[in-house]
Formats: structure tokens, C-alpha cells, sequence
């Protein structure tokens, strides 16, 4: 196939010894049908054999890269990011995939919208060996279907009071972004992009302060992976233990330390905080932009009542130091005194079919034999055309899904009132 515009893509993929994942989020990008791209595997110094699984490929369009020596998670991204020679960029997970034609798709758009960043709202899956408590090989698409013009400036403090999600922000991450902008921000950053402990998030918001205005598409053009390599994952909603598995080990490796002035937690307001006043401190034209450190105690306690008794615990642990290293006295423990912990079971609130209350279709993958993320991103292209022809979903189908979601949240209604009746008057103290 020969492109006649000239746009060229640069897939970014960050890598360390994920050889059991890689192989498919490589052959979503392997099997797009646009071929004016380049596919950057960032190994960062892997000792099993993601070398031989992208060699196997034999694809000239993939360029196979290694830091030499372990570095942290930013500078392996950034060690990536050199290696670009495309128009716009995307970086992907090597448990992520990009939707069959979704790099023609952004091409289009970027030439109807002559726009310099696009994200998206990204699918999930949960690989069979899911790192996280939720129902295994299991795919959930965002059936929305509109794009709308955003300002970067206007959602970045928006998000920053607490008001949106971090994830409607133009990324680096399930996003296409100009190498213009990239070079734009790494020249008044001296001469670097990544500068924080979680780059995914850092880029969301040095992006919306140098972006101006960007486009936000409500259907997905990537699968957001969830494996047992998953560190995001295993941090924010992950196992019990923080010392044990991919979480451990990423924390006892060479990291950009968090801020001074904050404390990490598993939560995304803590970690979404501690990118932002990394980033402010690197990217001057984050100067005006503040965050209230009270809102940020109180938003991550709220966000903890319904988790489970350690993850609380965790958190209410770091917020505690934050207000000790900002003067506010007994601010945090003083909320989390007037704070119950209730944490709800785990029924699964996701139920395959159709959730009328999100707008999303949940697919149980294993009933048609898929095993990783390629498989799953053409059962959810499949689903997605399917939609767009105009097929609506069986209405019976649609009611047994939603009746098995009401009775779900009705269990975790039940549940949680017993365990405050059981509770009455426990308080979680730290």
C-alpha cells in the first residue's frame, strides 16, 4: 500500500522483560492497514527473550532499540522518544494494542481537523493473567461515538480542581501528539520530555499547557492492556501486599524519586499530584497553575472509603505525611477520624452485555477462544463496526445484562450497609 500524505506515525513501545505480552501488542502494529510508520521497541536492558520475539517479526518497520543497562521507567520512555523520526507520535504498552485500522482513522482526522493532538477514550482488557482482581479475559468498549474540540489550558485546571479526569487531558499515552509540540516542550525543558515518576500521567499535563487547543474522541482507537506486568495497574488497584510482585520491583529500582513535598499512595489523585508538581518544576509555563494540597488530602480519603481495609490504610498513610511535610497540622487525620472505611466486596460489578448505565459493551473473551490483546482488539473493532452499522444490540440481551448489573450493585448495596451495622461506630484510625 503506498500513503500518498505523507503523515507519518512513530508507535512508541517501552519495554522490560514483557516477552509473554509484547508479541501481541507488536502485531496489532504489525497488521494496521497504513503503511507510513515505524514501530520503536525501547528495551530497557531485558534479560528474557523480547529481543527474539521482535526479531521474529522480521518487519523492517520495526526498529529494536536497548537502554544497555536498567534505567528508570521516564528515562527508558524518553530513550524511546529519540529514536522517532515520525510526524506524530504514540506510545503503547507492551500489553496494549492499537485497534485494527486505527492509524488511517487518526490520519483522517488529523487531516480534516489540521489538529496538533488527539486522545482518546481507551478500550480494556484484562488479560487471563490480570495482575488485578477483576474478572479475567475480560474486554470493555466504549460505545460513544463524537469528537470535540478542547482547550488544554481550561481542562488542565479543570482536572486540577478535582472537576475532571486526568485521562480527558491531550497524552502521550492513548494519544497521537505532534513531534512538533514534543520539541516545543523539550527545549523549554531542558532539553528532555520525561521528568517524572509516572511519565504517562507527566505528559498529560505538560501537553495541556503547551498543546493550546487539542481533540478529544469519546471512541477508542487503542486497547489499554491490564497484565501481571501491569505496574500501573498492580500500584493503583493491585494486590494487597505492596511488597510483593511487579509493584515491589519497580520501586526497588532506579525511579525518579517522588516530589518532596508529597507522598505516594495508591491513589490517582496522589499520583496524578506528584506528576503535576514535578512537572510545574521543569516546564515553565506550569508556573500559574497551583493545586490545593487540602482538596488533594480530602479527594484521596474519598476516594479510598469504599477500597479495601490495607488500600486504605496506604493511602491515609501518605496523606498524613503530606500534611505533616505542608504545615497543615492534623488536617488529614482529622478527616480520617470522621472517615469510615466500608470497603465493598468483590462481586464483579462488570457483567457481560451491555451496561446501560456507562454506555460500555462488556465482552467475556473467553467463550471465543481470545488469549491475549491482538485477539481482543479484533473482537472489539468487530463489536465497534458492528455499532456502526446501525445494528442495535438484542433487547433481550440488553435486559439480562442489566438486571445481572442491578442485582450486583443491589449485593454491594446489602453488603456495605451490613458491614456499617456490624461496624457502627468504628472508625478507621491511623
Amino acid at each position: 500500500m503506498h500513503n500518498i500524505d505523507g503523515i507519518k506515525f512513530s508507535v512508541v513501545i517501552p519495554t522490560r522483560e514483557r516477552a509473554s505480552t509484547l508479541g501481541a501488542s507488536i502485531r496489532t502494529c504489525v497488521t494496521q492497514d497504513y503503511d507510513n510508520f515505524e514501530i520503536i521497541v525501547s528495551d530497557n536492558d531485558s534479560q528474557d527473550d523480547t529481543k527474539e520475539i521482535v526479531e521474529a517479526f522480521r518487519d523492517q518497520r520495526i526498529i529494536y532499540v536497548n537502554t544497555g543497562k536498567r534505567v528508570a521507567m521516564s528515562e527508558n520512555w524518553e530513550f524511546g522518544l529519540k529514536q522517532v523520526s515520525g510526524d506524530f507520535v504514540i506510545f503503547l504498552g507492551d500489553d496494549d494494542a492499537l485497534l485494527p485500522g486505527a492509524l488511517k482513522e487518526l490520519r483522517d482526522l488529523i487531516k480534516k481537523y489540521g489538529c496538533a493532538a488527539i486522545s482518546w477514550h481507551g478500550a480494556s482488557y484484562y488479560w487471563p493473567c490480570c495482575v488485578i482482581d477483576r474478572a479475567p479475559n475480560f474486554l470493555t468498549i466504549p460505545l460513544k461515538n463524537s469528537i470535540s474540540r478542547r482547550n488544554g489550558d481550561s481542562m488542565l485546571r479543570e482536572v486540577l480542581s478535582f472537576k475532571r479526569s486526568l485521562y480527558e487531558l491531550p497524552s502521550i499515552y492513548l494519544g497521537v501528539i505532534s513531534r512538533k509540540i514534543i520539541n516545543t516542550i523539550k527545549e523549554k525543558s531542558n532539553g528532555q520530555f520525561f521528568h517524572a515518576l509516572s511519565p504517562d500521567f507527566y505528559s498529560a499535563i505538560v501537553l495541556s499547557a503547551a498543546v493550546g487547543t487539542y481533540y478529544f474522541s469519546t471512541k477508542p482507537y487503542s486497547i489499554f492492556g491490564q497484565s501481571q506486568h501491569s505496574m500501573g495497574a498492580a500500584f493503583l488497584y493491585g494486590p494487597k501486599e505492596p511488597d510483593a510482585g511487579v509493584e515491589h520491583k519497580f520501586f526497588n529500582e532506579p525511579n525518579i524519586p517522588s516530589h518532596a513535598k508529597l507522598a505516594l499512595g495508591p491513589s490517582t489523585w496522589l499520583v496524578l499530584a506528584n506528576a503535576f508538581m514535578q512537572a510545574k518544576e521543569q516546564f515553565p509555563p506550569l508556573a500559574p497553575y497551583e493545586i490545593d494540597l487540602r482538596e488533594l488530602i480530602k479527594q484521596a480519603i474519598d476516594e479510598m472509603v469504599h477500597e479495601p481495609r490495607e488500600k486504605f490504610a496506604r493511602v491515609a498513610a501518605a496523606v498524613s505525611e503530606i500534611a505533616q511535610k505542608n504545615s497543615l497540622g492534623n488536617y488529614a487525620d482529622e478527616l480520617l477520624k470522621n472517615t469510615k472505611n466500608v470497603p465493598w466486596i468483590n462481586i464483579g460489578i462488570d457483567v457481560p452485555g451491555y451496561n446501560i448505565f456507562r454506555h460500555h459493551f462488556n465482552v467475556d473473551c473467553s467463550i471465543y477462544g481470545v488469549r491475549d490483546v491482538y485477539q481482543a482488539s479484533i473482537i472489539c473493532k468487530l463489536i465497534l463496526e458492528y455499532q456502526k452499522a446501525g445494528m442495535s444490540f438484542s433487547l433481550i440481551s440488553i435486559v439480562k445484562s442489566t438486571l445481572k448489573l442491578v442485582i450486583n450493585l443491589m449485593k454491594r448495596w446489602y453488603y456495605a450497609k451490613r458491614e456499617v451495622k456490624v461496624n457502627a461506630g468504628a472508625i478507621i484510625k491511623i
